[in-house]
């Protein structure tokens, strides 16, 4: 829906447009689903889901489809780099339903995650941004 509205104001005219697009729909096209409630970023070979609560990082790794993939099949490594400071790695635990690993932001408000998962011997890259 769409509303145009125009404004006069002392010999000026001011021109606004309210648009909406795709409101209230869940299920548009090209949409990823969280199936764990996290943030879900597209890969070529997969798609990985990533959830940050306190200190520790979660990982789900999905396919294309949206259905959770066999971890026991997926690889897993990465680093996470603080402002200013130098990438550290991570070390991802297999929890059973997918992989987690603790992030130490030494005091900083934020950190960028660099995760490479391997799949049936493709790799994709993944990035993320992680804040307290």
């Amino acid at each position: 829906m769409n509303k145009f509205l125009a404004i006069t104001l002392t010999g000026f005219i001011f021109f606004g447009i309210e648009s909406f697009a795709h409101e209230g729909h869940s299920d548009a096209p090209g949409q990823l689903k969280a199936l764990h409630g996290g943030v879900v970023t597209a890969g070529k070979e997969m798609n990985m889901e990533m959830l940050f609560s306190n200190d520790t990082v979660q990982l789900f790794p999905l396919a294309h489809s949206g259905e959770d993939l066999g971890i026991a099949d997926v690889k897993l490594s990465g680093t996470a780099k603080i402002p200013k400071g130098k990438p550290a790695p991570l070390s991802f635990v297999n929890d059973g339903k997918g992989f987690s690993s603790k992030v130490d932001l030494k005091g900083s408000y934020r950190a960028d995650l660099e995760v490479k998962a391997t799949y049936k011997g493709k790799t994709d890259t993944f990035k993320f941004l992680v804040e307290k």
